[in-house]
């Protein structure tokens, strides 16, 4: 629960203590702007937007940050409240980073799967590269296909992100 007047925040759960990282004493020392907890300020814009205009929120993606600074994929509504006589924000927040992971996942089969379609083995292993590197949050991938000796390289690819950054 934050105060609308000043953004405080004047309660908080067990569930939001272990998900964010912050103690609840933590919390209610500070605002959810000076917990820098909001990774994308402009979505705390339009979420406060869309709660002044309709008194409530439901089903809003954004990311959160939590206190080690690692950023975490929501789903949160929220409500106006009166709470103590002054105006406050409700907001119950999910965090579905197994959601993502599992979405991507299946995006990254789909892909390869269209990808052996093709029957061109150059074709799979480089959208394999591709989505290995969205699925790790990686950079530069390649594969090498050695002979028995390990004497020659039979095959050698790259990612596109990895010719991007070597070319």
């Amino acid at each position: 629960i934050t105060r609308i007047s000043d953004g405080k925040v004047i309660d908080v759960n067990d569930a939001a203590e272990r998900v964010t990282g912050y103690s609840k004493e933590e919390a209610l020392e500070t605002t959810t702007i000076r917990a820098k907890l909001w990774a994308r300020p402009d979505d705390r814009l339009k979420m406060s937007a869309v709660l002044m205009k309709e008194g409530r929120i439901h089903n809003f993606e954004t990311v959160f940050r939590k206190k080690s600074g690692v950023l975490f994929p929501v789903m949160l509504s929220a409500a106006v409240i009166v709470f103590d006589n002054d105006p406050c924000i409700i907001t119950t927040f999910l965090d579905i980073s197994e959601r993502r992971r599992t979405e991507n996942l299946l995006k990254a089969r789909i892909q390869l799967s269209e990808a052996a379609s093709t029957g061109i083995m150059n074709e799979v292993i480089k959208v394999a590269m591709n989505e290995a590197e969205k699925l790790t949050d990686s950079h530069i991938s390649f594969f090498h296909l050695i002979d028995e000796d390990s004497s020659l390289i039979l095959m050698q690819k790259w990612s596109e992100s990895t010719l991007k950054v070597c070319s």
